[in-house]
């Protein structure tokens, strides 16, 4: 299966986010998306969306946030950045945590309502003041750990985690 041109239907992506569908309908509806970030398909009736990987991983990401009690604009908005930015040097793909340390790097997602940016957890260096600088200084910001929450994704994606890595080593 080519990972990144498999297509869900929007059931599955509800599922594989642990939303409810009328939740997932509702966050297509009400908040914008580029046409690239965005499914293909839907709109009207009787047209179905088409949503790839990283549709799938923006709409995990952004569930996971509101779980954690972020505002929904605001998780939709972050979890569109983790799925649409990769990083310079080039050790996180775009919807992939960083691939270092043989893949045991968490990666931390901090948002506020400055913006989000994503940074490597390495041991033995300061990754919240790396990500609040980014950030700007904000007075407040939520933190979130990506790693274990992509892993679950890619198994109820029925996926492993390093089919995953491997397929994206494979188009860079």
């Amino acid at each position: 299966m080519d990972m990144f041109a498999h297509r869900y239907s929007a059931a599955d992506v509800a599922e594989i986010a642990r939303i409810k569908p009328p939740t997932l309908q509702a966050w297509l509806k009400r908040y914008e998306r580029t046409e690239e970030a965005g499914p293909s398909g839907g709109g009207r009736q009787g047209k179905a969306h088409s949503f790839n990987y990283f549709n799938v991983m923006h709409f995990v990401i952004a569930a996971e946030l509101v779980d954690q009690e972020v505002d929904t604009p605001q998780a939709l908005k972050a979890s569109a950045h983790f799925g649409q930015a990769g990083s310079i040097p080039s050790t996180r793909s775009f919807g992939l945590p960083f691939d270092e340390d043989g893949g045991r790097t968490d990666t931390m997602l901090l948002t506020s309502g400055n913006g989000t940016c994503i940074v490597p957890m390495r041991k033995g260096e300061d990754w919240w003041t790396q990500g609040i600088m980014l950030l700007g200084n904000p007075s407040g910001a939520f933190c979130m750990p990506i790693l274990r929450v992509w892993q679950d994704a890619c198994r109820r994606m029925k996926v492993s985690p390093g089919a995953v890595r491997a397929a994206a080593k494979a188009t860079t």
